[in-house]
This record gives C-alpha cells, structure tokens and sequence, in this order.
C-alpha cells in the first residue's frame, strides 16, 4: 500500500500536456482525483503523514473543486 501511496504522490510534480501544450490544469484535476483515491484508504497506509501533507498543498490549488476536496479531506481525517 505504501508504494502505491509513493506513486500516486509523484503526479503532483508530473507535467501533462493537453492539445500539445503544458497544462497546470491537467495536474489540478488530477491532484483532485488523487485525494479522492487517499481517502479510500487513508486509514489502511502508514504512509498518512505524506498525503497530509499533499493534501494540505491542495488546500491553495486553483482549481475550486480540488480546494474544496482538500478542505472535506482535512475535515474528516485531520484530529
């Protein structure tokens, strides 16, 4: 589990191209899908302290709908 948690955190620094050009709003929404993934097993991985941290970062993404998932994710699991 904690490898796959490594993986996933490495697309926060991937770049994506859409229509052949860089795009900073592919990363945003897949930041998005990425919480939505942690919070299916945030409870099962040791590795809690990294998706935090990731998904505290998110807290200031550009994108509303990933701010607003980081914010629900830091609601439910943050004590």
């Amino acid at each position: 589990m904690d490898r796959i948690v490594d993986e996933i955190l490495k697309i926060e620094k991937a770049e994506y191209e859409y229509k052949g050009e860089l795009s900073s709003e592919c990363n945003n929404v897949i930041c998005g899908h990425a919480i939505d993934s942690f919070e299916k097993f945030y409870e099962k991985t040791n590795n809690q302290k990294k998706i935090m941290a990731f998904v505290k970062r998110q807290l200031n993404n550009t994108r509303p709908s990933v701010k607003k998932r980081a914010e629900k994710f830091m609601k439910k699991w943050f004590h």
